[in-house]
């Protein structure tokens, strides 16, 4: 929404936060992902301010006045406005807080509340560019986007099983088969979807449904699928920083971008570990530890 000093306008938004000061109290107004500045003075607002609570939904008639101190080097003087809907329940939690003081069961339990806050909404921000930047470098490196079946007939302890008609089904942990095969075809596919686990864990390496951004390359070796990697790792980073200063400092992320990604291999770094069995793999603490030692991330 573009507004021009000393217009009178009408717009409508949720009210994230009341700041009462002498004699005036300003209101932020969040409509679409952006907060703006309203200020309420008793003696050019026909409405009451007794009337307007921290998460109405309201329409603010008003004059767009220059505030060089604002973040969008205005504020909207409000004349009058009108509550449109209002919670019918007091919130589990304080949205106007910097932290969102809320348990994951609040917060499941009042989802569409959750993500007003800023920082839940500044994540959802930069998911949203991090999956927009992927499908932004696969397409411009001539890679064809496929969709692959979530109901499979695999069979394994880690999958989840359902009842589909009169048959036992799993949902897909990984797209893989189904890239490769295509791959054969169409030579560099990709897909971003869900996938599942039936492991009983909650955390960054294991959860019961996550999404999932995977590329297949036919005609590859080694060296060309980590090069691809690592161009596109650069590219997404780059294109958030640029797109998400404010989401990022909202956050508390410093993300810098990426010039190179270290590389060693698979052998080097079990000696490094010191590990006499190379058939034992790499578990999150071997992983930590070799980045420690080159401060920095191996791929």
């Amino acid at each position: 929404m573009k507004f021009q000093i000393n217009d009178n306008i009408s717009i409508s938004g949720y009210v994230y936060k009341i700041r009462k000061a002498s004699g005036l109290s300003f209101i932020s107004l969040k409509r679409d992902n952006i907060m703006y500045q309203a200020v309420y003075i008793p003696d050019l607002c026909v409405t009451s301010l007794s009337e307007l609570s921290e998460g109405d939904y309201v329409l603010i008639n008003g004059t767009v006045t220059e505030e060089k101190r604002s973040e969008h080097g205005f504020e909207i003087t409000m004349k009058s406005f009108e509550v449109l809907s209002s919670p019918i329940e007091e919130y589990p939690f304080t949205l106007s807080q910097p932290t969102l003081s809320a348990s994951v069961e609040d917060m499941v339990s009042y989802p569409d509340v959750a993500v007003k806050h800023l920082a839940k909404g500044a994540i959802m921000a930069i998911r949203s560019t991090m999956i927009y930047a992927y499908t932004k470098f696969m397409q411009k490196h001539s890679f064809i986007m496929i969709n692959t079946p979530k109901i499979t007939a695999s069979s394994n302890d880690n999958y989840i099983s359902l009842k589909y008609f009169d048959n036992t089904a799993t949902l897909a942990h990984s797209p893989l088969p189904y890239l490769i095969t295509a791959a054969g075809g169409l030579d560099k596919v990709y897909e971003i979807g869900n996938g599942y686990t039936s492991k009983h864990s909650r955390s960054v390496r294991h959860l019961t449904e996550f999404t999932r951004m995977d590329f297949e390359v036919s005609y590859a070796d080694s060296n060309k699928i980590r090069n691809t990697l690592t161009e596109l790792i650069k590219y997404i980073t780059k294109y958030i920083i640029k797109n998400h200063t404010k989401e990022l400092a909202i956050c508390g992320i410093e993300l810098k971008e990426i010039s190179s990604i270290p590389e060693i291999t698979y052998s080097k770094a079990m000696t490094k570990l010191d590990k006499a069995d190379i058939t034992q793999g790499l578990d999150p603490t071997d992983e930590r530890k070799l980045c420690e030692m080159t401060d920095s991330d191996y791929i």
